[in-house]
């Protein structure tokens, strides 16, 4: 017999439910959002309270846009596909009208659910720690008790009674329970599958699959239970253990409502977002620009002078060279470094040690050619005016008298030997073409 309090909450469940079904049907694009929020929520709550480290953005990407963000080992991606395909299942078996619930079905989700065989840390019944090989869909062979944090032991059922017991439940539920509200079913099919604890590993979320099937089946939205409770979650479920399963069906209950209130705004068309949801998006946020991986390096003295050394002086020594094809055709050049005053830079050296200070802003290279040798009466100068700007974040070389550059660099990438190569050409062509013009042609 129901108490009261959860006769109420039965009550406001299907007041909600009516109230969400009168909005039917909803636009096909609300429709889609709502499914796609549960599905997320479904998968990245019920593998998180297992300890799945895929964070909910993480699930997002692996489900929604099929990528793989962040270092998680193999098993994790694939039992989190693996319970994306097992709620595609369930809820194709909720729509299954004369469908009847087996065992072979509870240890098919089981083995879906952890891939293949692995091997799994565990204690003997002397207390000694132990490995044991857990293999998929197959009831447990060894006791699988759990140490409470007070150092107590949970005793679930012994792997002998297994089977009996499993029999029991699924007969309990084929022919016993058409009587019950599908709340008080759904809640107490999962606490039973769960105080059997029948395989070694995934029991947790094939209970919470079968109680959303049957949910489901009756009609009813799933219910979500929400790691971030798993505290209150795991509370209720000693209730139950205490003799007080009607906590345990309040509980699954308030989930139950907490789904209803998400669909009703869909089918209005708002939004579903919870309060919490911003840090949701901020954390994909966050992968996404993990996973470009193009971080912001800001200026410092010692990324200053590894860019000095190995693309700033490197750049300059390639200009000094390359320019001195065209000594011949001048009768004077002269060459100098400055970095903001008037004052050439009279060494490498200098120029490293006014980087140390990190206000270095510009370092700019004018190499000036005069007298052109072979225009008669009228000879005429040229100037090689390139400019390296140090700014805050980046820093690019450009030839003053032309458009042309170096791309900008962060500061934790040099100048690459091609890069350097190409500015040479393309300099070296400016003023051969330059020179061709000012002199009336080759």
């Amino acid at each position: 017999m129901e108490g009261k309090e959860l006769q109420k909450l039965i009550h406001d469940i299907d007041s909600l439910k009516s109230e969400y079904e009168a909005l039917l049907p909803m636009k096909p694009e609300d429709e889609e959002r709502l499914w796609r929020k549960l599905r997320l929520e479904w998968n990245y709550n019920s593998n998180h309270i297992e300890g799945s480290t895929l964070t909910y953005g993480e699930t997002y990407l692996l489900l929604i846009k099929e990528q793989i963000a962040g270092t998680h080992d193999l098993r994790e991606i694939e039992e989190m596909r693996s319970h994306d395909i097992a709620i595609s299942m369930v809820m194709q078996w909720a729509k299954e009208d004369n469908r009847q619930l087996t065992e072979a079905d509870i240890r098919g989700l089981n083995e879906l659910l952890l891939v293949r065989p692995f091997r799994k840390e565990a204690i003997t019944p002397e207390g000694r720690p132990t490995t044991r090989l857990i293999v998929p869909g197959e009831y447990k062979k060894y006791p699988n008790h759990v140490l409470l944090p007070d150092g107590t032991r949970f005793e679930y059922a012994k792997p002998e009674d297994v089977p009996a017991l499993m029999n029991e439940l699924i007969n309990w539920y084929n022919n016993e329970t058409e009587d019950l509200h599908p709340l008080t079913v759904a809640a107490t099919f999962h606490y039973r599958l769960v105080r059997i604890h029948p395989f070694d590993d995934g029991n947790g979320r094939v209970a919470r699959l079968l109680m959303n099937y049957h949910l489901m089946r009756k009609g009813y939205l799933p219910a979500i239970i929400k790691s971030s409770d798993k505290k209150g979650y795991l509370a209720a479920l000693g209730q139950a253990d205490a003799g007080m399963l009607e906590a345990f069906i309040a509980y699954v209950g308030e989930q139950l409502i907490w789904s209803y209130e998400l669909a009703i705004r869909a089918a209005q068309g708002e939004e579903i977002e919870e309060k919490e949801d911003w840090k949701k998006q901020l954390e994909l946020l966050k992968q996404k620009a993990r996973a470009v991986g193009n971080e912001t390096t800001p200026k410092t003295p010692e990324l200053l002078e590894a860019r000095l050394r190995d693309s700033i002086i490197p750049l300059f020594r390639e200009l000094d060279a390359h320019l001195a094809l065209f000594d011949e055709l001048f009768l004077n050049k002269e060459i100098n470094w400055f970095t903001g005053s008037s004052n050439p830079v009279n060494s490498e050296e200098e120029l490293i040690a006014k980087s140390r200070d990190g206000q270095l802003a510009a370092v700019r290279y004018l190499a000036r050619f005069t007298g052109y040798k072979y225009n008669g009466v009228h000879p005429f100068d040229m100037t090689v005016d390139v400019r390296v700007e140090f700014e805050e974040y980046f820093y690019t070389a450009r030839l003053v008298n032309a458009g042309i550059r170096i791309p900008a660099k962060k500061y934790d990438t040099p100048f690459s030997e091609d890069e350097i190569e190409e500015f040479i050409s393309k300099v070296g062509k400016y003023f051969t073409e330059f020179l061709e013009k000012a002199t009336g042609g080759p």
